[in-house]
């Protein structure tokens, strides 16, 4: 492994929605079973550790929120490039979609028009 300073192991249930997250806060997680949510979490920060075997249970709800802000921070800062690359497609179909339109018919005042 890398030269962490101090590294724990906490085994424990994680869901798989917040797996990206720890990755991003530089934690390996080794899944035994993707059916069965178990994972083993190596924590390179002690702190990180004391708060998930804090009282010999995992502080599910103090790590989930924070999971969940880091997560909509990230995932926000994904969405951004993604709605620009969405916005420059349609304004090129747009652009071969008005090329291929059929153009309007000019009139002059005066002319005798007909409707239908």
């Amino acid at each position: 492994m890398e030269d962490w300073e101090a590294m724990g192991i906490v085994e424990c249930f994680i869901p798989q929605k917040h797996h990206q997250v720890l990755e991003a806060l530089r934690c390996k997680i080794f899944n035994y079973s993707s059916m069965l949510l178990s994972s083993c979490l190596i924590v390179k920060n002690l702190k990180m550790l004391k708060k998930v075997t804090m009282n010999e249970e995992a502080q599910v709800e103090g790590l989930e929120t924070e999971f969940q802000t880091y997560f909509e921070a990230q995932s926000d800062e994904l969405r951004k490039p993604v709605k620009q690359q969405i916005l420059k497609t349609q304004c090129k179909i747009r652009k071969k979609y008005n090329l291929k339109r059929r153009g309007s018919k000019s009139y002059r005042v005066g002319d005798v028009v007909v409707i239908k």
